[in-house]
């Protein structure tokens, strides 16, 4: 017989822990018994917890109490309840058990918004298998049993709004909380413990005993109600010498207890609840009472040849076998049987089903359906080992136990593997040992296990720096992108492998590098900071040449790098440690749980499953013999569409992994590029870039021609199988409407699906441009189908690939998910300070999501379910996945959905993300706009011009389609903004006819977001007017001349102001507008601004103007009296402080000299000026009134005259007077001198 081949056709989608919010963790308090009784009538000791700060500064000890459990599964409520699915874990040494929900949907309706992650701290540890889940039938709560080493039971009822609303949680602890003390566990150990009902507990005893524990009601409350059952074997006698420390027969260690050879390990009730079957470490299968305890019947799970070896040798079970026995009760069952029971015999891997017809019957009311077979899980011949384990394993029935599945977790050292097997058990006996030996399939681990995430190209390693040319930015770029791609690793991994590298490098730590507020830092921030600037550039210096050595910095850059990369690794490696195996029977659904993960296992995709199986695919015809892989592929023809992929595939991996990271970035670059070539000088220069030439040798072209042979050779590479593998990355949407509702770890898994549902199409992509480029480029024309046209082929994997590429970059970046917010003005927002976002963000503890799930979450509503019955969700999720990520129609729809992004971004101001979307856009007028926009949103106003006219003409152009008779007309601008990025009245600048509209509104957009932009306000409505030439449009007309005439004054553009006046409708306006502008602006000493404030440096930039102004004008005495009035001002502001500070004494020695040389410019009998008299009150910092223009009908004070002499006699005696307050020579009175003539104030 063949060996048996391993098909993997499941595979694992890891999910991360991480509560929905830093702070949505609520941990209780519990107390010991000895406390309980005082503080049962008081609120719980309850806090919330902030995940973030926990996890800043940890130590490797501290992230695995906090983060990696001791125990862990899954417990699934009945299917009319919600939440249903239950994830708990042990932490923190079995002393924390957390409870999380992980539902993937629910029913539509009956939507709640889970919220809370659930902490309980014992006051003692949880025993090893002592932990137990009960359903309760007439509340919506579930029932938790919990057995300390104190040997306490404590009974915990959580009711599903514990998990929504923090206020169920304030009612007293004894409401929910429970502890209860048997006598009997001082001296009769505990060593398992199982739930039958949310009332019965079953506590297996070390001497074989069973403690059964009813809840019953008394005085108005519950008790506990006690049975003992004397063990299977000796009765009450072997049960007391159990007590007895000496003893003279083997036993088994359980922790520190020594487990007597008739201890239960499994026990389980009938479907009826009338019967208990246990199984013994002895290999005995009991059918016990309920009621009572007796046992009515016993079976030896044992072969007869392996019981009279456990006769002689006393053979036991090892403790820690998680399962042994499984009772099933199908839809049908064969004629007198009432139901199935499965056991499982670790000592030789064997499995047996047994059929039941009378639990009471001790002679034939259980019997062995097959007993001449010995069904064997093949796990040495799969795994390639001779020593290995079953863990767990779970039968999901069907009816009559036709294509039933049994699902098996196998471990071999540290590696745990799952398998599934579909079999019919009432096959006959060869058949059925048949299918036992090679139908069955694996679960591959996913895309999270650390060896896949250490063969991944991104991964730091020392070929990157020949990868990026010797660029230690991209370096550093590329492993951040790695370490911080969306779910990867979690915050707390990287934290903890942070500390670790700035111990291990003597480096401080975060809390004291920042002192205040550590996890305002960001992570990402923290990382760079202690990993690039551990290397020091200075350091790295040639001793030829005495420059720089930028290899050598680069080398050491990526081996910090690699170090760090290895210590989360190393983390993440504990993180993937499997726990256990559980099914969700209602909705068909195996789970795994891990130390950190919680993991659905979804059935493969096409692609996947070709993948995953690619060695088996090679060998060609002797795949289509490997019969669970045949039929998981829809048709023949998949499978031979699956081997020319996996001969594709094996081709590009024979490469170095710097060329086949240097093809996948140049694929990526030549698929956004807009084409000037043509397209076989396009595929020369492909090939030439990679340097596929230089890489590829005799060996692999032969190897390569030779791998085809299974399909029929090089002949049968035509475009139509090029074109049949492209049709694998399509979706295939059916059936009919759903009617479930999204959960937050049903996002999480899609979005997981998602990600590898990209990155195993671009592997394709890939892998076929590859294999077309060498084809074109080596293959002899002899060796080439007639039909193979590489021009084609190119075009359409270079579409796909623009395709996908998108959709890997959505999947790969994050934002934080914006808030619902009102509508408002797309202008109105323009300051808004993305600080302030992000900080209100915070507040609001706004999850970090990617842009695949900000936008695209909401189409999986739409999604179709498949038609047929019974269709397991391990199917479903899948289908799910693959639909939703291929959901958006980018074939057909690409401009339209790439654009309806861009616009989203710029509508929640995701400016740095918008950037880096900038190469998807087209150069059409939509995205062209789009762009501009961003660049005027950057300050990059030259750019921002430049795109808004290239926008120009097809915007303002009239609408191409055409709207239903009667019905309001659609403009083209209101199809392409699908994200409202135009307030509604600015639509109608667009798609008028006239380009004076579109102009209008991006003069508008200027003024409005860039406040100092008042070149390009004036350029814009410039254009806006030279394109308005109806007499529709003089109302648009008369706004941009005022506009532009604002900007023309802001500007300084006086002559064209003064032109555009002629455009004004009414001349007075006109004028009035002019005067007030130049009054405002350059008129001399009295603005209104200039009186706003009597200091002296407020409006200091105001008079520079007015001096500037008027000097290029040659009014040299104009200036002098507008530096006369600054001076004024100046010296009022020093006599009011009492003593000129030096800055001020600076500045009014700077304005008397500008004065003098101003009046000096002029000939000596104009060089005077008007200026108020000496004694005349006014307010300090006031001009005088008779300066200012437009002061009609007032009257002026009394003035004099200053001449150039004059001026020159003011600035002499300031500078005495600063001298004498220098030396200290002034009164303290004021108006008091003293015999020198000195002065009291300057």
């Amino acid at each position: 017989m063949t060996e048996p081949t391993l098909a993997y056709l499941f595979r694992e989608t890891r999910l991360n822990l991480d509560p929905t919010s830093p702070t949505s963790t609520i941990q209780f308090k519990l107390l010991g018994s000895s406390s309980f009784s005082q503080a049962r009538s008081q609120h719980v000791q309850k806090q919330t917890i902030d995940t973030a700060d926990e996890a800043i500064d940890q130590s490797e000890q501290g992230f695995a109490e906090h983060h990696l459990a001791d125990e862990a599964s899954v417990f699934f409520r009945r299917e009319s309840s919600s939440p249903r699915c239950i994830s708990w874990r042990l932490l923190r040494s079995r002393t924390v058990l957390q409870l999380q929900v992980v539902d993937l949907t629910q029913k539509k309706g009956a939507e709640q918004e889970i919220r809370f992650t659930l902490r309980f701290c014992f006051p003692a540890a949880i025993r090893p298998f002592g932990i137990a889940f009960a359903e309760l039938e007439e509340q919506d709560a579930f029932n938790i049993f919990a057995l300390t080493v104190d040997k306490e039971l404590y009974t915990l009822t959580i009711h599903k709004n514990f998990f929504i609303s923090q206020s169920v949680t304030d009612s007293r602890l004894g409401d929910w909380c429970k502890i209860y003390t048997h006598p009997a566990l001082t001296y009769r150990l505990p060593y398992r413990i199982f739930a039958v009902q949310y009332q019965e507990v079953l506590i297996s005893l070390h001497d074989g005993g069973i403690l059964r524990l009813e809840q019953v009601v008394k005085d108005g409350g519950w008790i506990w109600k006690d049975f003992i059952y004397a063990p299977g074997e000796g009765g009450w006698g072997a049960s007391i010498r159990g007590l007895i420390p000496w003893r003279d027969h083997t036993t088994a260690l359980f922790e520190d207890i020594n487990l007597e050879p008739t201890t239960s390990a499994a026990i389980s009730a009938s479907p009826e609840g009338d019967h208990l079957f246990t199984v013994s470490l002895n290999y005995m299968l009991r059918i016990r009472d309920h009621k009572t305890g007796e046992v009515c019947a016993q079976v030896d799970l044992l072969s007869q040849e392996d019981a009279e070896t456990r006769s002689n040798t006393r053979q036991l079970m090892g403790p820690y076998q998680r399962s042994l026995l499984q009772i099933v009760k199908p839809e049908f069952v064969r004629d007198g049987d009432l139901y199935y029971v499965v056991t499982y015999s670790p000592k030789d891997h064997q499995f047996k089903f047994w059929g039941v017809r009378d639990p009471g019957e001790a002679v034939n009311g259980i019997y062995d359906i097959h007993p001449t077979l010995k069904l064997v899980p093949p796990v040495d011949q799969l795994l390639d080992t001779s020593v290995w384990n079953l863990e767990e394993f779970y039968l999901r029935p069907k009816p009559l136990l036709q294509s039933t599945e049994l699902w098996i977790r196998a471990r071999v050292g540290a590696t745990s593997q799952v398998f599934c097997l579909k079999f019919s058990l009432f096959d006959d006996d060869d058949f059925l040992q048949m299918t036992w030996k090679s139908n069955w399939t694996a679960v591959d681990g996913g895309s999270m296990g650390a060896n896949t995430l250490k063969s991944m190209p991104q991964y730091p390693s020392l070929e990157a720096v020949v990868s990026f040319a010797h660029h230690a930015d991209s370096i550093t770029e590329n492993a951040l992108n790695f370490i911080f791609y969306p779910d990867r690793f979690t915050f707390a991994t990287i934290e903890s492998a942070l500390y670790r590298y700035r111990t291990g490098l003597a480096l401080p730590s975060s809390k004291t590098q920042y002192p205040l507020e550590p996890s305002k830092v960001p992570l990402k921030q923290r990382v760079c900071e202690a990993v690039a600037g551990k290397v020091s550039l200075r350091s790295h210096t040639s001793d030829e040449r005495g420059g720089t050595d930028y290899g050598s910095y680069h080398t050491k850059v990526a081996e910090q790098w690699i170090v760090f990369a290895g210590l989360i690794i190393e983390l993440h490696r504990r993180r993937t440690e499997v726990l256990s195996l559980a099914f969700d029977e209602t909705i068909g659904l195996p789970w795994i749980s891990l130390a950190d993960y919680i993991s659905p296992i979804r059935r493969c995709n096409e692609i996947e499953t070709i993948q995953l199986n690619a060695e088996v695919l090679s060998h060609g015809e002797e795949a289509l013999e490997a019969g669970p892989i045949v039929r998981s592929l829809q048709d023949r023809e998949s499978v031979f569409v699956g081997c020319f992929l996996s001969a594709a595939s094996a081709f590009r991996q024979q490469l170095p992994a710097p060329v086949k990271h240097t093809i996948s970035v140049l694929a990526s670059v030549e698929a956004f590029q807009d084409p000037f070539l043509t397209l076989n000088k396009r595929i020369e220069n492909f090939y030439d870039r990679c340097a596929l030439a230089e890489y590829i040798t005799d060996d692999q072209h032969s190897t390569l021609l030779g791998s085809f042979d299974t399909i029929g050779g090089t002949t049968e590479l035509n475009n139509d199988l090029f074109r049949r593998a492209l049709g694998k990355l399509d979706s295939d949407t059916e059936g009919h409407e759903h009617d479930l509702s999204l959960m937050a770890y049903g996002e999480r898994a899609l979005i997981r699906g998602a990600q590898e549902t990209y990155e195993s199409g671009c592997g394709v992509l890939i892998d076929l441009l590859v294999l077309a480029v060498v084809m074109a480029m080596e293959f002899d024309e002899n060796d080439l189908p007639n039909n193979f046209v590489p021009s084609e082929i190119f075009v359409e994997i270079m579409n796909r690939l623009r395709e996908y590429e998108l959709l890997r970059y959505l999947g790969s970046t994050t934002r934080i998910e914006p808030p619902p917010k009102e509508r408002h003005s797309s202008i109105s927002r323009s300051h808004r300070d993305s600080d302030a976002i992000h900080r209100r963000a915070e507040e609001l503890h706004l999850p970090t999501v990617t842009l695949l799930w900000s936008i695209f979450i909401g189409d999986w509503k739409n999604i179709s379910v498949p038609q047929g019955p019974d269709i397991p969700t391990s199917s479903l999720l899948t289908y799910w996945i693959r639909n939703w990520a291929l959901g958006p129609d980018l074939t057909g729809n690409y401009d339209e959905i790439v654009e309806g992004i861009m616009g989203n971004l710029l509508v929640h101001r995701d400016f740095d993300l918008a950037v880096n979307f900038v190469p998807f856009l087209s150069s059409s007028p939509w995205p062209m706009y789009l762009k501009a926009r961003l660049s005027l949103e950057q300050g990059r106003l030259v750019e921002a011009a430049r795109a808004f006219k290239k926008a120009g003409f097809g915007l303002s152009r009239i609408s191409k389609n055409k709207s239903p008779p009667g019905a309001e007309p659609v403009k083209d601008v209101e199809l392409w903004d699908h994200q409202e990025l135009l307030a509604p009245h600015e639509v109608h600048y667009f798609n008028e006819g006239n380009a004076g509209l579109y102009y209008q509104h991006i003069a508008d957009l200027f003024e409005r977001t860039r406040p100092q932009a008042w070149t390009y306000v004036a350029e814009f409505s410039r254009m806006a007017l030279w394109h308005f030439d109806q007499k529709r449009f003089m109302r648009k007309e008369a706004e941009s001349v005022n506009r532009l005439f604002t900007a023309l004054i802001k500007t300084a553009r006086w002559e064209e102001a003064y032109s555009t006046l002629g455009r004004f409708e009414k001349p007075d306006l006109a004028n009035t507008s002019f005067s007030a502008h130049l009054e405002s602006d350059t008129s001399g000493p009295t603005p209104s601004k200039a009186r706003i404030s009597s200091s002296s440096d407020s409006n200091s930039q105001y008079w520079h103007i007015v001096y500037a102004f008027r000097i290029s004008r040659s009014d040299f005495r104009g200036a002098a009296e507008a530096l006369w009035e600054w001076l004024d001002r100046l010296r009022a502001s020093s006599r009011r402080a009492d003593v000129g500070a030096p800055r001020e004494q600076e500045i009014i020695s700077r304005v008397f000299l500008l004065l003098i040389n101003a009046l000096a410019c002029v000939q000596p009998e104009q060089a005077w000026l008007l200026a108020e008299a000496e004694g005349s009150k006014r307010p300090p910092g006031f001009a005088a009134p008779g300066l200012a223009l437009g002061m009609k009908g007032k009257v002026a004070s009394e003035r004099r005259i200053l001449t150039l002499e004059d001026v020159r006699a003011e600035y002499a005696m300031w500078l005495d007077r600063v001298a004498a307050v220098e030396q200290g020579r002034f009164a303290f009175v004021e108006g008091e001198r003293d015999g020198d003539g000195d002065v009291s104030m300057l």
